[in-house]
């Protein structure tokens, strides 16, 4: 696969640069997802409103 030598190896995973990866993502993940809810919310609310208003 690769050809690398343990050393070198070692040296990326001491270096975090795989957690700092993994962090960004989370953070991006959470936001995106507290978008995702907040919007539900607004959809449920106009779906509530536009029901009552037809009765």
């Amino acid at each position: 696969m690769y050809n690398i030598e343990p050393s070198q190896a070692l040296a990326v995973v001491r270096s975090n640069a795989g957690k700092q990866y993994m962090d960004n993502i989370r953070a991006y993940l959470s936001s995106f997802d507290g978008e995702e809810k907040r919007l539900l919310e607004q959809r449920n609310g106009d779906y509530r409103e536009a029901r009552l208003i037809s009765l």
